[in-house]
């Protein structure tokens, strides 16, 4: 099983009836799909189809590409003369040079040159063709961007699983300092009570009340629990084919709130302190779970 990086780079070019197509996809972090795709004129026409086939295959992530036709032994355009905006360019000139008696003295290629008089428009009959090369060229450079993807993910789920088996040995053994605490703080209380001359309380009810009350303060078997439960999750998942970053993030948020609930809890040193060996290690976690797909 694999899980993919969201930062990759892929390359596509598919030649076929004298037309080449050379399409180019980066991905890089998001954490919502979002895709910026530029396409020549002679293609726009297929920025659905584009867009449909991209999210096929990715789910997260910030998609930018190009389309390019690098080369073509056909015309890809036809050249048309916007013949009502002449006409109203004409009318105009011949208004200003009689009304103010200039010489009417404008030549062809001033005309020409006004915006949208001669306007390129795609060649409609080749775009059967154009839509397969283009698609086929789209498929290489998302194959190429998989791959390179899938071969960051390796490196991300192996970095992920050794924090985890750490995770799981700092979580063992607070597990087993845990009932520790409320010795230690028995002993503690009794020590007190002894120093300042007190030791027929060490029975009374208050007293063992107030013992009773910490130890249910204290109690982090819940919290531990938890956190195995959620390791094991994160664990089940990197073993998933499917999209798994917003499941880490998730699960590392949940992580991170019952650590922290333990170190409420457990008035002890060396608890604290493999709780924030913990946190430590969890937040690298959850910075590369920001690289998951």
């Amino acid at each position: 099983m694999s899980i993919n990086s969201m930062t990759g780079y892929g390359e596509g070019i598919v030649s076929k009836s004298g037309i080449t197509i050379q399409t180019e996809i980066s991905s890089v972090n998001k954490k919502q799909l979002d895709i910026q795709f530029s396409l020549p004129k002679n293609l726009i026409c297929f920025e659905s189809d584009v867009q449909k086939q991209i999210k096929k295959v990715i789910s997260r992530g910030r998609i930018s590409g190009s389309v390019k036709i690098i080369s073509s032994s056909k015309p890809m355009v036809e050249v048309e003369i916007n013949r009502s905006l002449l006409s109203s360019y004409e009318v105009a000139i011949n208004e200003i040079a009689g009304k103010d008696n200039f010489k009417n003295d404008i030549s062809l290629s001033t005309i020409i040159n006004q915006p949208d008089i001669i306007q390129l428009k795609p060649l409609l009959s080749e775009n059967n063709l154009l839509n397969e090369i283009l698609h086929k060229s789209l498929t290489r450079a998302l194959n190429s961007l998989m791959k390179m993807k899938k071969k960051e993910g390796q490196e991300l789920k192996y970095d992920i699983c050794k924090r985890i088996e750490k995770l799981t040995t700092i979580v063992e053994i607070i597990e087993k300092r845990a009932p520790v605490v409320r010795r230690n703080y028995n002993k503690k209380l009794i020590s007190r009570l002894k120093s300042e001359g007190l030791e027929k309380l060490i029975n009374d009810e208050r007293v063992l009340k107030e013992v009773a009350l910490y130890g249910e303060r204290s109690d982090i078997t819940e919290e531990i629990v938890r956190i195995h439960s959620h390791l094991k999750q994160i664990n089940s998942h990197l073993e998933s084919n499917k999209s798994i970053g917003r499941a880490l993030d998730f699960l590392c948020q949940e992580l991170f709130r019952e650590i922290n609930t333990i170190c409420s809890k457990a008035d002890d040193l060396k608890i604290i302190k493999s709780a924030v060996t913990f946190k430590i290690e969890l937040e690298k976690i959850r910075e590369q779970s920001q690289n998951v797909e």
